[in-house]
C-alpha cells in the first residue's frame, strides 16, 4: 500500500503532529499512523467522510488529521 501526499498536505500533517517544531523533542519523536477509515460519526456526532486519516500512534484519542 502506498499513500501519496502533496507537499502542502505533508506540511499540514507535520504542523498537526509537531506544532512546536524542532524544539520539542517529544513531538519530534512522535510516531504517526495513517489509516483508512470508513464513513462514521465523530465525537461530536458530526459525520466524518471515508478516507485516510492520520493520528499520533500512541495517543489516537488526541485527534485526527484528515481526510488526507
Amino acid at each position: 500500500m502506498s499513500i501519496t501526499l502533496t507537499a502542502r498536505q505533508l506540511h499540514e500533517l507535520l504542523a498537526f503532529i509537531n506544532p512546536d517544531g524542532r524544539d520539542d523533542e517529544a513531538q519530534m519523536d512522535t510516531q504517526v499512523t495513517i489509516e483508512y477509515m470508513p464513513e462514521r460519526r465523530g465525537v461530536d456526532d458530526d459525520l466524518l467522510e471515508a478516507g485516510y486519516y492520520a493520528f499520533a500512534t500512541e495517543n489516537p484519542d488526541d485527534g485526527l488529521y484528515g481526510p488526507i
